[in-house]
């Protein structure tokens, strides 16, 4: 019985049974455990705890693969969660509404019913089911991540779970504590017109929605042409002087509104 923990298959041969200590971790509503499994360890972490485990972590053509039951364990599937059908060669676990189900030596596992495509296939080394973390780890809401310097596999449980039930019959109520959506979703509108003001750092910006802000343009705006240019400009209005017109051969004012 490869997948039950409190049976070992000795290599001499004979069946005997064991009394084992290894035991699911509990989570808390609160808790966001990090899972640590490490290449050639048997030993796994959860958090600040350690949990032995009586396989270690593989890697084989590139991937690392990681007992399922102890992954199980690690994020939250109860004991009787976790079934072996040794005739099928089949491993389920159960756990809040969600059940995953996959075969020895296939590269499906099913989430639901639904079958989620894997580019492994599942192996069965050390008397245990072997599978990289990711696949399992994500059909019970986590994410994983790897360090290859130390050859470590990170499993990140997060703490807030879905009442499939209450999914189902539209009664879903968001988490305690959730974050209010904004007012507004998306990018802001886009700009369509900015009005500036000689001798003023900022600009008023408007866009598409009718909406309007100033925009600090770090120093004050300036009137840049050539000598005729800056001759006519001040005839409009005495805000126009030496002060902020800029004489620059060569550059002539286009489209210039000035207002009086």
């Amino acid at each position: 019985m490869p997948f039950d923990g409190s049976t070992r298959l000795l290599r001499s041969g004979a069946l005997r049974s064991i009394q084992t200590n290894f035991q699911p971790v509990e989570q808390t509503p609160e808790a966001k455990p990090v899972v640590k499994f490490v290449v050639g360890s048997r030993s796994y972490s959860v958090g600040e705890r350690t949990f032995e485990m009586d396989a270690a972590p593989f890697i084989e053509n590139g991937r690392t693969f990681v007992p399922v039951r102890f992954l199980a364990y690690a994020i939250g599937v109860p004991e009787n969660g976790v079934s072996w059908d040794g005739a099928g060669q089949t491993v389920r676990l159960e756990n809040r509404g969600v059940a995953v189900t996959l075969r020895v030596r296939e590269r499906v596992l099913r989430r639901n019913g639904s079958p989620v495509q894997m580019d492994v296939a599942s192996v069965l080394r050390q008397n245990r089911v072997f599978l990289p973390a990711r696949f399992v780890a994500e059909a019970f809401g986590c994410s994983v991540a790897w360090d290859g310097a130390t050859k470590a596999v990170y499993v990140y449980v997060y703490p807030v779970r879905i009442d499939w039930e209450a999914a189902k019959n539209g009664t879903l109520q968001p988490p305690e504590n959730a974050k209010q959506p904004p007012d507004k979703w998306g990018f802001e509108p886009k700009a369509v017109k900015a009005e500036f003001k000689v001798g003023s750092r900022y600009a008023t910006v408007t866009r598409t929605d009718g909406s309007t802000h100033q925009l600090d343009l770090g120093a004050p705006c300036v009137v840049v042409s050539d000598e005729e240019g800056i001759s006519d400009i001040k005839k409009f209005n005495s805000c126009y002087s030496d002060a902020n017109c800029i004489y620059e051969t060569g550059v002539v004012m286009v489209d210039c509104e000035p207002r009086v």
